[in-house]
């Protein structure tokens, strides 16, 4: 055999079996249940999208929600500290009064959001 027969022979094979495959394929989407398990698939995958995007968007507002109240108590915060500060500053206290008067605050707050915690009212 030479060049041009062995290819001829070589391009009717692949022809064949491209045509076989192709027959393979037609019958597997022939089937009843092809088109079901397609509908199927693609449901369920849009499905898992949608959960996936609804979970993905209340992460985003948790996230957003939770550097807007670390925001607000810094602010509220340094706002506490600036008075107190400007306070402190006019009285022209002692450090040992200063002290009392820190540590007093401290306290006061801490029970505080100790009640709010276990569900007692502040006073």
């Amino acid at each position: 055999m030479n060049t041009s027969e062995n290819q001829s022979v070589a391009s009717a094979e692949n022809s064949m079996a491209i045509s076989d495959q192709f027959k393979k394929l037609k019958e597997l989407f022939l089937l009843k249940d092809t088109g079901k398990t397609f509908a199927k698939s693609l449901q369920l995958l849009f499905f898992v999208l949608k959960e996936s995007t609804i979970l993905v968007w209340l992460t985003l507002c948790w996230c957003v929600v939770g550097i807007s109240l670390i925001g607000n108590s810094v602010t509220q915060t340094a706002k506490r500290l600036s008075c107190w500060w400007s306070s402190l500053s006019s009285q022209k206290k002692s450090k040992k009064e200063v002290l009392a008067t820190t540590i007093r605050h401290a306290m006061s707050s801490l029970i505080s959001k100790a009640r709010k915690q276990v569900g007692l009212q502040v006073d």
